[in-house]
């Protein structure tokens, strides 16, 4: 898939520049203020029947609103305009091409707008695709081999080397690790830090566990950081003395709990579900 959309729209772009995709955008598919959702209540209408909600269209090239199917497709074709956007999701839409299009430039536009709304409305952003950094990109390329987990097979065994009297905390990580739930979530890369110290959280921490667990790897883990990290949240923990693995969950719990709420991202109220059991 090219990633400048199709040639209509390139020529669109050369001619028009991505201002009035940023301003139909911004006010009518994200909305990114008051200002622009009551525009949108008050204006957002096909021109033809009146009918709004799903699946409206804006021509990109004149003022015009119409719904999905006759309506935007006769203006389009009447009018010999190819570029229009649904308002729903903010897709891009060729007449010329009969489908919908993809442009990494628009889509950062859009992404923009989306934050911009999530900030008017004191909310979090919704899901956004995975778009890799070049540091991310390189070390796709450098890994080329994927692995096929199948039920039978064991990734994700690892032994974990005892510290000294730290066998409390390693049941309690096994536990952790090898519950499904959790795992989906933090193989998923769902924890976006809020905190300027990613080093000192200790939800990072426990996701990095997870990456080291279905690495493939054989060889026991240390947990030297972790516990580090547990015996500065919890002074009375610290110490080489045995300790009650159920106490041992229920006093890092909060810790962990609060440091997912405090995250970024759509998936904050998930992790924390999920981390205190109350996942429904």
């Amino acid at each position: 898939m090219s990633e400048t959309g199709c040639r209509h729209y390139q020529s669109y772009v050369k001619e028009h520049s991505y201002d009035t995709f940023r301003v139909i955008d911004a006010y009518f598919a994200a909305c990114v203020n008051r200002d622009a959702r009551e525009r949108k209540a008050i204006h957002c209408n096909c021109f033809e029947c009146g009918s709004y909600g799903i699946q409206l269209y804006a021509c990109l090239h004149c003022i015009y609103f119409g719904c999905r199917g006759a309506h935007i497709t006769s203006h389009l074709r009447s009018k010999k305009h190819n570029v229009a956007l649904e308002l729903s999701h903010g897709t891009l839409y060729c007449y010329a091409c009969r489908d919908f299009i993809y442009d990494a430039r628009s889509r950062e536009y859009a992404l923009i707008n989306r934050k911009l709304e999530a900030k008017d409305l004191q909310k979090s952003i919704g899901w956004v695709p995975w778009v890799p950094t070049t540091k991310e990109t390189n070390l796709l390329l450098a890994n080329a081999r994927r692995r096929l987990v199948r039920p039978n097979q064991t990734i994700g065994l690892r032994g974990l080397l005892n510290l000294g009297a730290t066998c409390f905390m390693n049941c309690i990580v096994q536990a952790l690790v090898h519950t499904p739930l959790l795992s989906d979530y933090f193989m998923s890369d769902r924890h976006d830090c809020g905190s300027k110290s990613s080093h000192k959280c200790l939800v990072c921490e426990v996701s990095r566990l997870f990456q080291e667990f279905y690495s493939g790897s054989r060889s026991p883990l240390s947990l030297h950081r972790l516990l580090h990290l547990i015996w500065n949240h919890a002074k009375h923990l610290a110490g080489y003395e045995q300790q009650d693995a159920h106490e041992f969950f229920h006093r890092n719990s909060g810790r962990a709990a609060s440091a997912l709420r405090e995250g970024k991202g759509g998936a904050r109220q998930q992790g924390q579900q999920l981390w205190l059991g109350k996942w429904n």
